[in-house]
């Protein structure tokens, strides 16, 4: 009976923990509507975009967002160690494959949260590490003649060999801009992104469609501010490093070269003490 307890705990700290999680999915959703006239339904997912494109992300997100697929996963995985289990040992029990079923459970529950937030990231960053060779790329083929449609079109397609999250969120655009128009799609990207950089790329580009202001010399010129940028945050992980390597050097060196000094002389109060 107390497994049936704590199952049923677990089961009802799970189910309040998924209704909390779709209400702030819900929450945040509006307040981006309230932002801009574009509805949150028509910006472009970022997160999921960089989901798709990672296999180890897709296949968690799948687990994560299906209950039947995980707890068909959860079954075959509990099975599995149950009967390597019986193998091994004798005494196994009922009660050992219930405790089996809600360990997995847990772990499978819990792994997407922790696993996906930190890779997403990883790859935000890498996002913005390529944007200022996609600017640069962009800026070239404008110089020989070729629109910026067509220019982002080409560059993207050619982009994920570099960066296949730049290049599906490029295609992602041009293909709204069919739709909607150029400029539009751009404004959505805008909002859809986190990224400075990104921001800064989509206001030249929106810039210079609606003003008709020279696109290479702004592009040249942000691809230059945005590495100057990368630069400074480099050099200021740098400066933050000499701070937090005084943690191991004390650890590490300061406090064995402290009993090194006083051990012969404590060893030598010791020895006269007759202890």
């Amino acid at each position: 009976m107390d497994f049936f307890y704590l199952f049923c705990l677990l089961l009802g700290g799970y189910i309040v923990f998924y209704i909390l999680r779709q209400r702030f999915k819900i929450s945040r959703g509006r307040e981006k509507s309230q932002h801009s006239n574009v509805k949150s339904s028509e910006l472009i997912d970022v997160r999921l975009v960089i989901i798709k494109n990672h296999k180890l992300l897709n296949w968690l997100y799948t687990i994560d967002q299906s209950f039947m697929i995980k707890v068909r996963f959860v079954l075959f995985l509990s099975v599995m160690i149950f009967i390597i289990l019986l193998v091994v040992s004798s005494d196994v029990t009922v009660s050992t494959f219930v405790k089996v079923c809600l360990i997995n459970f847990l772990i499978i529950t819990i792994m997407p949260l922790i696993l996906i937030p930190p890779i997403v990231s990883g790859e935000m960053k890498k996002i913005k590490n390529a944007v200022p060779f996609f600017i640069d790329l962009v800026a070239v083929c404008v110089q020989t003649g070729l629109t910026v449609e067509s220019s982002i079109q080409f560059i993207a397609d050619k982009f994920s060999q570099f960066n296949i999250n730049m290049a599906s969120l490029m295609d992602i655009v041009m293909k709204k801009s069919a739709i909607i128009g150029f400029e539009d799609a751009i404004h959505r990207l805008y909002l859809s992104v986190t990224i400075p950089e990104m921001k800064m790329f989509c206001s030249s580009l929106r810039q210079s469609v609606h003003y008709g202001t020279p696109l290479y010399e702004n592009l040249m010129e942000l691809s230059k501010d945005v590495r100057i940028n990368m630069i400074l945050e480099s050099e200021e992980k740098i400066g933050k490093l000499s701070a937090k390597m005084s943690i191991p050097l004390i650890l590490l060196i300061m406090f064995p070269i402290t009993i090194l000094i006083i051990a012969p002389g404590l060893l030598r109060i010791l020895q006269n003490a007759g202890i």
